[in-house]
């Protein structure tokens, strides 16, 4: 990131590293760095969406992770 990498560049599927990084810290630092989260894959749904379908544990991990560190309390 410090090297100017794009984070909302798109893979085949339309979806930005925001959607296919599994690990929570790494999303808060992507996210940190201007991620867009409202940017939509190829199949029309945002992360947020795509979370929701990977099951209630995964919308609420994300959720988690995109709130400021007061609103996680």
């Amino acid at each position: 990131m410090k090297l100017g990498a794009n984070l909302n560049a798109r893979n085949k599927d339309g979806e930005t590293p925001i959607f296919t990084t599994v690990d929570n810290d790494v999303k808060l630092l992507i996210i940190g760095h201007g991620a867009d989260l409202t940017v939509r894959n190829s199949k029309g749904k945002t992360v947020m969406e795509t979370a929701k379908e990977k099951g209630p544990l995964r919308q609420e991990a994300l959720r988690k992770t995109i709130q400021s560190p007061n609103e996680r309390k």
